[in-house]
């Protein structure tokens, strides 16, 4: 009888309490469910604590207690500490129902992740991977990566029209971690049937009601629960589009209700209020304003249902601030530690009702780490060939493979130029046998690029580039892009496929460049500038044997004219032509194009122009460059670069191998070295100081000479030294260079966005 008392007279006084502590309007009736099961339950007397078995067990007699997490973003971190403290007092659980963050840490709690697994899955995790859906460098396909990091916005367009995307971050890097969490359960679609039955919570799009999932696929149901607006794209799910659950009920607790509970414990994490913000004045802030009436209208009746509220006061952390995982943690836990007497209490008198006292949350199940497949199956994946999409996936029906090989896998298929997200899911046979199911999701295939940089040299430029997929055949890409500023620039690019397994491509290109060269005594400074007209044609094809190697034959033909000349009388200004076959290998592995930590990039290149019509430049020009980055640690990688070139015969000025530049051979102006034979090596050591914010040491050797020449004392070796640092910024890399030499004691350098 005591235990019955105690937990009538702690509901009456949540209604007093200074805490955050709400007292219901159902506790009446709760006493008279308690006082029945009492009178009737043979155990009734019997207070258990510490079970740990780790058997399923179905929901036994006596008061049955659900749990409501709502979100909150990085602050819903916070409902770890209240696991950890339910887990101390070995609370009976017997519902979870939770919207966004509450549903994610929720949905991991109730097919049987611990509290301290889930802390330890929250810190270790790289949150800021997590929102970043850009296709790893390396898996980008190799005729893709000449135009990675190039621009600095890229949105859509349907119909030659630009649009807007329909949220910030895609979601593909957290759906596929919510997959490798949940893969365990994936052949389990009845979330009743989970370890504690479980429902999340979304928002229907069209009308803005709310979702209630109990069924279906469990990570898709989570990423459709924290589908921010704005932020996250929102989730096809059972036909409907649905968005975060929090712009309908971010507090679900009639949900819980639903599900049977008769005692309900809350955790509102989510920030809201009720006062107007009078600083409201952008758009943004007015929006979010808006959505935070709302949130905190549903939260307060909602509120109303619960018996056992906490709100974690946590300090001023934002949605997004998940770089303070730990401090967040460390104050939810200081916070919820003072709630762990009071909850110990009405555990204590929970479990004296019950058969199975804190039994439910103690369930572990077995954790897949390798997956026997027997079939493979695509969602969505219709319009596209298989062959393709079997190719690039890389798994091969009966054999076995971990859940790392797996997500490598989708990760191949989502650098393909068509998907904005690729999903997977395992169908469990039996005997660690598995179907895999990779669902697709179409993305906008046209889209409108825009560029922007600055240096000191070429001052501002701006690129715009629209790239339009499947134009007049399969696996085609037609690409526009127009360059403004000191050197304009227009291109016209069509690349396709002809077959595969290699893929057979072909490339059609039509190019007009204005380039500026300038040339320098090479004992001096004294510098002329020569501006080049060149309009060519190109058409190459070749084996694209991976998303690393490309091998291509082809032939260029060009018109170029030195337009304007500073400095110089004797060059020619009419319009000469050039017919060149050429070859090339590229082989690239570079995990990025500004600050690479691993990978290497070797390129040959070759080519032989012939005098096939009157007025034609006869030349002939070799080319090797390999660079190779290898990480030292954490923070600190080593890099290396070997360049040399070899041109012959009469080729123009703008065909003119150079070395000089803080990429190149630092402590030289840009093309200050130059001969027919010219080779260079540099080292360097690059240290990532702050997040995304590097310092690079450089040291380098080249030389100049003509063919054949090998007297060093007529044509030295030249040293220099460089030093930069930089950071990547939302327009793009911003560098700045200090280099010097025996030539040039200091030079400087600044550049703020992409190279293009």
């Amino acid at each position: 009888m005591d235990a019955l008392i105690r937990i009538f007279f702690l509901s009456f006084e949540q209604k007093c309490s200074s805490y955050h502590l709400v007292f219901s309007t159902r506790c009446m009736k709760i006493f008279c469910i308690l006082l029945i099961t009492f009178i009737f339950h043979p155990y009734a007397a019997t207070a258990l604590s510490g079970v740990t078995d780790t058997e399923y067990t179905p929901l036994g007699e006596g008061p049955r207690v659900g749990l409501v997490l709502s979100g909150g973003g990085a602050k819903g971190l916070a409902h770890i500490s209240i696991l950890k403290i339910l887990e101390e007092v070995n609370m009976p659980i017997d519902f979870i129902s939770g919207t966004s963050m509450g549903s994610i840490i929720g949905g991991l709690y109730a097919i049987g992740y611990s509290a301290s697994e889930i802390e330890q899955i929250a810190i270790n995790e790289n949150w800021s991977r997590l929102f970043d859906d850009r296709v790893s460098r390396w898996l980008i396909p190799i005729e893709e990566k000449r135009w990675d990091s190039r621009y600095m916005v890229t949105l859509p367009m349907d119909n030659f029209r630009i649009g807007l995307p329909s949220g910030v971050i895609g979601g593909q890097q957290i759906g596929k971690m919510l997959s490798r969490l949940t893969a365990h359960m994936h052949g389990i679609d009845d979330f009743d049937e989970f370890p504690i039955p479980f429902t999340a919570i979304a928002t229907r799009l069209s009308d803005g009601s709310a979702i209630v999932i109990r069924e279906g696929h469990l990570p898709t149901a989570l990423r459709a629960s924290m589908s921010i607006p704005s932020i996250f794209a929102p989730v096809e799910i059972d036909g409907v589009t649905a968005i975060d659950g929090g712009v309908a009920r971010n507090f679900p607790v009639t949900d819980v209700l639903d599900m049977g509970a008769d005692f309900v414990i809350g955790i509102n994490a989510s920030t809201s209020t009720n006062e107007i913000d009078t600083t409201a004045n952008s758009m943004l802030s007015v929006l979010n304003q808006t959505v935070f009436f709302h949130i905190a209208a549903t939260t307060r009746d909602q509120a109303r249902l619960v018996d056992f509220m906490v709100e974690p006061e946590i300090g001023d952390f934002g949605m997004m601030d998940f770089d303070d995982v730990e401090l967040i943690m460390a104050s939810a836990d200081e916070f919820v530690s003072r709630y762990k007497d009071r909850l110990q209490e009405i555990a204590d008198s929970l479990n004296a009702l019950r058969n199975d006292p804190g039994i439910r949350h103690r369930f572990e199940p077995e954790r897949i780490r390798h997956v026997n497949i027997n079939e493979i199956h695509f969602i969505n994946g219709a319009g596209h060939d298989q062959e393709v999409l079997l190719s690039e996936l890389g798994l091969i029906a009966g054999n076995s493979y971990s859940i790392g090989d797996i997500e490598l896998a989708v990760d191949r298929v989502f650098s393909l130029p068509f998907f904005d997200r690729v999903t997977y899911a395992l169908e469990p046979l039996g005997e660690s046998r598995f179907n895999l199911i990779v669902t697709l999701n179409e993305s906008n295939l046209d889209v409108f690029n825009v560029g922007l940089r600055y240096d000191n040299r070429q001052k501002a430029s701006i690129i715009l580039s629209t790239r339009f997929r499947n134009q007049y055949r399969n696996n085609a890409t037609l690409r526009l892009s127009l360059r403004l500023g000191e050197e304009p620039m227009g291109d016209i690019q069509y690349f396709y496929y002809l077959g595969w397994r290699p893929k057979l491509g072909v490339n059609l290109q039509a190019n007009y460049t204005s380039r500026r060269n300038d040339l320098y005594n090479t004992g001096q400074t004294t510098q002329a500038t020569v501006v080049t007209d060149a309009l060519f044609t190109e058409l190459w094809t070749g084996p694209v044997v991976s998303s690393y190697l490309i091998i291509g034959l082809g032939l260029r033909t060009e018109m170029y004219q030195p337009s304007r000349i500073v400095g110089l009388t004797d060059l020619e200004r009419d319009w000469k032509y050039i017919h060149r076959p050429f070859a090339f290998i590229w082989y690239d592995t570079k995990d990025a194009v500004e600050f690479p930590v691993r990978g290497q990039e070797l390129r040959l290149d070759a080519t032989q122009s012939l005098n096939w019509f009157s007025n034609a430049t006869v030349f002939s020009q070799y080319t090797a460059s390999w660079k190779f980055h290898l990480p030292l640690n954490s923070r600190f990688s080593a890099g290396t670069s070997l360049f040399s070139s070899l041109s012959t015969g009469d080729y123009p000025v703008h065909y003119r191998q150079a070395l000089g530049g803080i990429t190149s051979l630092p402590g030289f102006l840009i093309d200050e070295i130059h001969n027919d034979w010219v080779s260079s090596a540099k080292i360097s050591l690059q240290g990532e100081v702050f997040n995304n914010r590097y310092i690079v040491l450089s040291g380098s050797a080249g030389r100049a000479a003509p063919w054949q020449n090998l007297d060093l004392k007529s044509n030295s070796i030249l040293t220099g030294w460089g030093v930069s640092a930089g950071l990547n910024s939302v327009v793009g890399p911003v560098v700045f260079s200090l280099s010097g030499s025996k030539r040039n004691p200091i030079l400087y350098d600044f550049r703020i966005g992409f190279n293009f």
